[in-house]
């Protein structure tokens, strides 16, 4: 027979405070940053909802320190172990770019061993001193972590408003060369490209005994639906679409049909185009404006470009950005550049995603949070960016204007639209589909659009980059067999044996071929 149990009862006997170590710091400074993101992450810590910033990055590689200062609203005496606690956030509430208040106190002990903050708030006239008790470079591990705190009264108000950061003892990594300097500058540049042109922050990096005022960067785009230089194929310096995606749920309503409805589980705003190829970006603005070039495609010193919107396969893709300045859509600061890039051929593909509403990045914003949130929103954003045409693979040098049905549909809306041609060719718009034709299909092979005119009969052939000889030879073909007095070759360009052939073939049948320039259908 078995014993009845006794239920065990436990009492209370107090509470247990870990304590830290060392090594706790150690180990979150072991964080897989580049250099200048960990630079970043201190930058964040002095934006606020309300005010605009001033603040100066310096690095002594001399010394072995680094300095960041600011004239932002300080930290409050009271608040001071808020910047040393673990996922505690200081000013909260105030901050513009606080996620977890993890991300600064790992950068400081990526950056370096050792550190001081010195910082008047706003609200007191007291300065306040916070210094470790300990170098995570030099001291064991196990030895317990605490931090001292001292202060002065600024009675006569001496001293300004704001926070001074030094950090001291570098860590191995930081800028030593010409490129590794430049590095740091451009990404700083195009991370904060909103906040330099609003105003919101206004930052000077110096390193050494030289000092750059940090203005914005931004992609050389060429949008390929406003073409502002036919022979050049360069479109104007914006992004070619734009737009809203959110979370949705499929409802059923009271008679039966099914729709999409906004949940408000996430919303972010989209952006996308065509960057413009060096080599054309050169030719285009060497007399208008050449820095708009050389910001993004020049090497200063080393070997490689450092901007992050340079024309390569390691620069292209989608950048995640906050939703930044007060509300959405007024701007913000990208926390990931050129994620989710095509496989290939897609060196200037460029997209800006403003996380609106449930989308954030994990604690040190070196990554997105792969929640269901997340994964839902990369899958309709993938739709979008193919719905839109851009995960059409082209080759250098030609538009993106999409696959060959949309540049046959295309033509076929600008013929809809072209009142001249409609005349010239005897096209009424009352029957217009009677009078043209897609993909007719003929004894030799399927013209890509048929017109049956009162005027003419015209066979067009359409490429989505280029017209060869061959292209040529077959329109003449499907032209025979309908009977046609007119040929339209559409297109971005001619080749060499394409322009031979339509001089051969006109001289010789008697009857007009033209070639029509596919980007010049989008000329706005």
């Amino acid at each position: 027979m078995e014993k009845t149990k006794k239920a065990t009862k436990f009492t209370k006997q107090r509470t247990a405070t870990p304590k830290v170590y060392v090594g706790s710091f150690q180990a979150i400074g072991r964080q897989s940053f580049e250099w200048w993101a960990a630079v970043a992450e201190l930058i964040d810590n002095t934006l606020t909802k309300q005010n605009n910033t001033r603040c100066m990055v310096i690095l002594d590689r001399v010394n072995q320190t680094i300095t960041i200062i600011d004239d932002s609203i300080g930290i409050k005496g009271d608040d001071l172990e808020e910047v040393i606690a673990m996922g505690k956030k200081s000013n909260q509430g105030k901050q513009l770019l606080s996620f977890s208040g993890v991300g600064a106190k790992a950068a400081l002990y990526f950056l370096g061993n050792d550190f001081e903050i010195i910082t008047k708030p706003e609200s007191e006239n007291t300065v306040y001193r916070l210094t470790p008790n300990f170098n995570t470079g030099t001291d064991s591990a196990e030895k317990l972590a605490n931090f001292n705190v001292s202060s002065y009264e600024d009675e006569n108000g001496d001293h300004p408003t704001g926070t001074k950061i030094v950090i001291r003892d570098l860590n191995r990594g930081y800028p030593k060369t010409e490129q590794t300097v430049d590095k740091m500058i451009q990404m700083l540049r195009a991370t904060y490209a909103d906040y330099l042109d609003s105003g919101k922050l206004a930052l000077r990096v110096m390193v050494d005994k030289t000092t750059w005022n940090i203005d914005s960067l931004r992609p050389l785009l060429s949008n390929q639906l406003n073409i502002v230089d036919e022979d050049l194929l360069v479109g104007a310096n914006e992004p070619g679409k734009e737009g809203v995606l959110f979370s949705t749920e499929t409802i059923t309503n009271p008679d039966g049909k099914e729709k999409e409805v906004k949940t408000g589980s996430w919303e972010i705003r989209v952006k996308a185009g065509w960057k413009l190829h060096p080599k054309v970006a050169l030719e285009y603005y060497k007399e208008t404006d050449p820095k708009l070039v050389s910001d993004n495609y020049q090497i200063r010193g080393g070997s490689k470009v450092n901007s992050p919107y340079d024309w390569s396969a390691e620069t292209c893709g989608v950048c995640f950005k906050t939703s930044g300045i007060g509300t959405p859509g007024k701007g913000g600061k990208i926390l990931l550049f050129n994620q989710m890039g095509a496989s290939s051929r897609s060196e200037g593909f460029w997209c800006e995603v403003e996380l609106v509403k449930g989308i954030e990045p994990t604690m040190i914003k070196t990554g997105m949070k792969q929640d269901g949130n997340f994964l839902e929103m990369k899958a309709r954003l993938t739709e979008w960016l193919t719905t839109n045409g851009f995960r059409s693979r082209v080759k250098t040098g030609y538009l993106h204007l999409g696959e060959l049905e949309d540049v046959r549909d295309h033509f076929v809306e600008y013929l809809r639209g072209n009142t001249e041609l409609q005349h010239a060719w005897g096209i009424n718009l009352d029957t217009f589909d009677q009078h043209v034709i897609t993909e007719n299909d003929l004894s030799g092979g399927r013209a890509d659009v048929a017109i049956y005119g009162t005027k003419h009969t015209v066979t067009v052939e359409c490429k989505k980059e280029c017209i060869d000889g061959v292209d040529v030879s077959q329109a003449v073909g499907y032209a025979m067999e309908m009977g046609s007095d007119l040929v339209m070759l559409v297109a971005q360009k001619m080749t060499k044996t394409g322009t031979f052939m339509q001089k051969l073939w006109k001289d010789k049948l008697g009857i007009d071929i033209i070639f029509k320039s596919s980007s010049a259908m989008h000329k706005k």
